[in-house]
């Protein structure tokens, strides 16, 4: 990211020192935790934290941000996680340190996803600028943890790994190039969309993974549990294209198509509808009367 800056392809703007060092830390422990709370659960318990950042989200930016979430987007959340949860969760083994790392994986994951789209907001910086700047800390963090937790306090230290050839060096700089590509992409879409449509976008990758693995090498298991994660898969797609046509609607404030279908989610968008149109009918009223009297 520095190279990138100091090539003048992107203008350098940091965060405040106090957000900068938080954001990085947040970072840094959704990522060590979320590998924990792997290492300690089984995959299927991984898969129920990972779902588990969506109403988290929810909760944390309507109250703690002010953020408001209607029934129709809610509705459409709770399909996609149905969905997930039934295609992707399988076995489910937790223990008690397992179940704190998921915990804290939970909290640090949908924090510092939230801050990079509030930050971007409240600073007025570009998605590239947030990497940039938290991207220092980040690295100090993750590489003092390293030092010392791989390579004094094991007995299988880092610095003992002997590179095999050059291409060991090549495909690091290739990852760490996809990751800083990633990063940026992930960031973009959470500062021109939100972090709870990162999430969405995430879960649609999972089942697009699964569906995609399902037709190229097949499936393992019986046809029951075929028949289940093709309903699931079905579930989440239905919410996912909700959730897109729920989000459109809002910003267009138009009429809903779906209202026929859906009555008990589609309500409220109508609601608000025909609220905006009495209004605009009132204030048309009012004109018109002032100029009856002038």
């Amino acid at each position: 990211m520095q190279i990138i800056v100091f090539m003048g392809m992107v203008q350098q703007s940091r965060l405040p020192i106090k957000d900068n060092v938080l954001a990085a830390a947040c970072g840094v422990a959704a990522i060590v935790f979320m590998n924990y709370n792997l290492k300690f659960n089984s995959v299927g318990f991984y898969q129920v934290t990972k779902l588990m950042c969506v109403p988290l989200m929810v909760f944390i930016e309507s109250a703690f941000y002010g953020k408001l979430f209607s029934r129709q987007i809610k509705f459409s959340l709770a399909l996609i996680l149905v969905g997930v949860g039934i295609t992707a969760v399988t076995d489910i083994q937790v223990n008690l340190i397992g179940l704190a790392f998921g915990a804290l994986a939970v909290i640090c994951t949908t924090q510092f996803q939230i801050w990079q789209g509030a930050k971007q907001t409240e600073y007025q910086i570009t998605p590239v600028q947030v990497i940039q700047s938290v991207s220092l800390p980040m690295a100090i963090i993750c590489g003092t943890c390293a030092i010392v937790f791989e390579g004094f306090l094991t007995e299988k230290s880092v610095f003992q790994h002997r590179f095999q050839s050059w291409s060991d060096i090549g495909m690091i700089f290739l990852s760490c190039s996809l990751a800083i590509s990633s990063n940026i992409c992930g960031v973009t879409l959470i500062g021109r969309s939100s972090a709870v449509t990162f999430q969405v976008i995430g879960h649609l990758k999972t089942v697009l993974i699964l569906l995609l693995g399902y037709i190229l090498f097949g499936f393992n298991g019986s046809s029951s549990q075929l028949l289940w994660s093709l309903v699931g898969i079905a579930f989440a797609m239905m919410g996912v294209i909700l959730y897109g046509h729920f989000k459109t609607i809002k910003q267009d404030n138009s009429a809903d198509c779906l209202s026929l279908f859906f009555p008990f989610c589609c309500a409220e968008i109508a609601g608000d509808l025909i609220e905006s149109h009495q209004l605009s009918a009132d204030h048309a009223k009012c004109a018109f009367n002032q100029e009856e009297e002038a």
